[in-house]
């Protein structure tokens, strides 16, 4: 028996055999990579949509405010702290 084989034992009818692991579980690999990568693209995604929705405020903002970009940025810290400070606990 070679190395990474494991022996299969019939169940009822049929023919005992042979589990590869490298030949005969090749599509799990594949499987657990897609995913992986839906599960990334989920994340990157919201990341973007979140950075988007922020940008999109900010220049709202900056259009109702004329120079007020400094209050937005200590309004910004401010929520930032408040959100920390929330999720901390």
């Amino acid at each position: 028996m070679r190395s990474g084989t494991v022996p299969l034992v019939a169940r009822g009818q049929g023919r005992a055999g042979t589990l590869d692991a490298m030949t005969d579980t090749r599509g799990m690999g594949d499987f657990v990579n897609a995913i992986g990568q839906g599960i990334s693209g989920l994340v990157g995604d919201s990341l973007a949509a979140i950075g988007s929705v922020l940008g999109g405020m900010l220049g709202t903002l900056g259009r109702i405010v004329p120079g007020g970009l400094p209050i937005v940025a200590v309004l910004a810290v401010i929520a930032i702290m408040v959100g920390w400070a929330t999720f901390k606990r």
